[in-house]
This record gives structure tokens, C-alpha cells and sequence, in this order.
């Protein structure tokens, strides 16, 4: 049998597409800024590509380039604008996610023409374009919402990616949520209870009356999406960053290094605070001060993005002062006390031998995770907040070897 594939095993708008995913994911490094680069990566996945071929007559040929073009169209022309601002680094992007030769191809930039035939060109698209994370809440919830709970409310919310755009047939604004896996699960664990039980599309459209909640915008619909959750859409991660309160051991020592490495991955889309327990020195469990400061935290009229997320983390406990039923269970009832209080925690004590849940004899609650390390807590709030590619960029050490 002959060989069936006719042609590319990619299409240029896929390769364009992969190059605006990894480019959001963009980490700064050594202090240096990149969110130039991310704002391109974003600017880019709004473009539309018009065309493929050699360089139009007269256009100067790029050094080392192979006179080949991408056109790209922009709805916008800011968007366009975040896009040549960093030409030469994005051109080399693509260049790289299509192959051959990094520098072979060069743009063709343009806002699309309104009588150019593209169903959005001449479509007067709403001028509200929120940047906020959807965590601020309306003064009194609307009893028909299926979430009552303020603090529930404010923790999922926080976790909606949404945009803005139009639906054709009512010539009205439609908005659009997705979410992460995590997410849709506390979803589906709040309205059916199971949270092991995928939300079917009646139960995600259930969940638009509380996005329009969170949302509230005049004569416009809700539909839910299945979009990377990499993508942010409206949110602006830069301009409202969530706030991370690391609560850690006093010694500090490696671990706290890891974590505030970890965290760091994401730049300013997300801040970070460390805060210490008391000594350990003569205590015979240290999940005591743990839960001290969980609980001091809670007690805390806290506003928003003074906290939003609560990693609590230690390393290994020894034999002869371990982590017990006692303290866990008051780790976990603090831990849901500053769930009711908008505020999402992450705890990560031990090294893999220690579930705080399983000494409390209990089940985490939405808004509650517990990771197996430190680390592993750190990576997964970048994970679920910001970018899971700034997780995966970076090579996964191991076990250390023991001194």
C-alpha cells in the first residue's frame, strides 16, 4: 500500500497556534521582564491567517530568510501592535514550531478589512473588556444561583477563564467560561456531589447562571467552553496577580527555597508572601503550629488579594514527633474556614508519608488540596492559575540522593 499522507502533518494556523500557547508561557528570567513576549503570544492567537506562499512584490526578503510569508489578519489593531512590537522574536518562534529554518519566514501584518468577507470584520465588538479574575462578588447573590456560599463562590470564580464576544443571531454580547480540570470537578462535586463524575452539557450550562452572576452584563447569554486552561482570555494575570501565602517552617532550609523557586516560575502573574511558624524546638507535634497558623489566618478579616491562596507546607516528619490525628483534624477545619472565606488552600506537609486528610479521617473540601510535597503543592498552584507550560519547561530533578 502506498503512502496516504498527501501533504504537511501540520497546517501553518496550527503551527501559529502552538507558538501563541508557548509564548504566553514565557517565564521572566533573572529579572528580566517577558511579558512583552507573552502579550504577543496572547495577540497572536486572535490572529487569523489570511494566507501562506512567498513574499509579496517588492517586499524585501528578511536576512536569511526564504522569502516566505504568513499573513496574519488582526480584528484589532492593538492586537497587531503586540505582535510587531516583538516581529523578530515571534517570526523566529514560528519558524522554529513549523521547522526547517527558524528564520525562513517573515509577517504580513493587517487589521482585516470590514468588507473582506471574515464574519467578524465589520461586527462592532463589546467595548467592555474586563481584565479582572471573576472574584468579586456582587453585594447580595441571587437566590436562583446554584453557589450561595460567598466563599465557594469567590474561590471558583477566581478560577474562571472567560472572554467576551457576540452571538451572530441576536447581534448581543455573549460570554464564554472554561476552566481547568480541577475546577470543573469542585464544579461538578458542588451541584451533583461527585465530583469523580465528569459535568455532562446540561450540568456545565447549569453552571452559567452562576458566570452571569460573577459577570453581570445587560441582554447577554452565557455558554460554557473546553478551551486550554492556559488560556486566560480576558483576565490580565500581570495587572491582577493573585496573591500566594506560604506558611512554612522557621528553619526554612531547602524546601522553603524549592517552593519560592517554584512560585517564582511564574514572574509577576502571581505574588508571593512567606510566612514562618513558630520554633519546633520541644514540641512534640508540630502539626500544632501548623494549625496555629492556619487558624490565626482565618480569624483575619482578610480583603481581597491580601490572600487568595494558602500553601502550608513542611518537609518530613520524624517518628518520634509525628503529625497527629489531633492537629490534622484542626488543620483541615481551619482549612475550610478560609474556604468560606474565599480564600483556597493547598496543603502540602510531609514528603509523600504524611495525609493530613487521612489522619482527620476526612475528605478535602472544595477549595481544598492536599499535595504529596511541598514542591508539588507549589507546582500546582502555577498549574491551576497561571500555566501549566511554566511547570513542564523546567526538568523534574528526582528523588535527591540522601547526604
Amino acid at each position: 500500500m502506498g503512502n496516504n499522507n498527501k501533504g504537511p502533518s501540520y497546517s501553518i494556523a496550527s503551527c501559529v497556534v502552538e507558538t501563541g500557547h508557548r509564548l504566553v508561557a514565557t517565564p521572566d528570567h533573572d529579572g528580566f521582564d517577558n511579558s512583552a513576549l507573552r502579550r504577543a503570544g496572547r495577540a497572536l492567537l486572535t490572529a487569523e491567517i489570511a494566507g501562506f506562499g512567498p513574499i509579496g512584490s517588492g517586499v524585501e526578503n528578511k536576512r536569511h530568510g526564504q522569502g516566505l510569508e504568513i499573513r496574519l489578519r488582526f480584528y484589532n489593531a492593538d492586537e497587531l501592535g503586540h505582535v510587531d512590537q516583538m516581529r523578530d522574536e515571534v517570526e523566529e518562534a514560528v519558524g522554529f514550531s513549523i521547522g526547517g529554518w527558524p528564520w525562513a519566514i517573515q509577517f504580513d501584518l493587517d487589521v482585516i478589512d470590514a468588507g473582506g468577507g471574515w464574519l467578524g470584520g465589520g461586527v462592532e465588538w463589546p467595548t467592555d473588556r474586563p481584565s479582572l479574575h471573576l472574584d468579586i462578588l456582587p453585594r447580595e447573590i441571587d437566590r436562583r444561583c446554584l453557589v450561595q456560599d460567598r466563599g465557594l463562590l469567590q474561590v471558583l470564580g477566581r478560577r474562571l477563564r472567560y472572554r467576551i464576544g457576540i452571538d451572530h443571531k441576536q447581534n448581543s454580547p455573549d460570554r464564554f467560561w472554561w476552566t481547568t480540570v480541577q475546577t470543573e470537578a469542585w464544579i461538578a462535586r458542588t451541584i451533583v456531589g461527585d465530583e469523580h463524575q465528569s459535568l455532562n452539557r446540561h450540568q456545565r450550562r447549569q453552571f452559567n447562571g452562576v458566570v452571569q452572576e460573577l459577570l453581570p452584563l445587560p441582554k447577554s447569554s452565557v455558554d460554557p467552553l473546553h478551551n486550554s486552561p492556559d488560556d486566560w482570555g480576558f483576565v490580565d494575570l500581570v495587572n491582577d496577580p493573585i496573591m500566594i501565602v506560604s506558611i512554612g517552617p522557621k528553619s526554612g532550609g531547602q524546601t522553603e527555597a524549592d517552593v519560592r523557586e517554584t512560585l517564582g516560575r511564574a514572574g509577576d502573574q502571581l505574588q508571593s508572601q512567606s510566612r514562618r511558624v513558630a520554633s519546633e524546638w520541644g514540641v512534640t507535634d508540630p502539626g500544632v503550629l501548623y494549625a496555629d497558623a492556619l487558624e490565626q489566618l482565618a480569624a483575619k478579616g482578610l480583603a481581597r488579594r491580601e490572600c487568595d491562596v494558602v500553601l502550608l507546607f513542611r518537609g518530613g516528619f520524624s517518628k518520634s514527633t509525628p503529625l497527629t490525628a489531633s492537629s490534622s483534624r484542626r488543620i483541615v477545619d481551619a482549612a475550610e474556614a478560609l474556604v468560606s472565606r474565599g480564600i483556597e488552600v493547598v496543603i502540602a506537609l510531609g514528603h509523600g508519608t504524611t495525609s493530613v486528610h487521612g489522619l482527620a479521617d476526612r475528605e478535602p473540601a472544595v477549595g481544598v488540596f492536599e499535595a504529596i510535597t511541598p514542591t508539588a503543592g507549589a507546582a500546582w498552584i502555577v498549574r491551576e492559575h497561571v500555566n501549566n507550560r511554566l511547570v513542564n519547561a523546567v526538568v523534574d530533578g528526582g528523588q535527591p540522593l540522601d547526604p
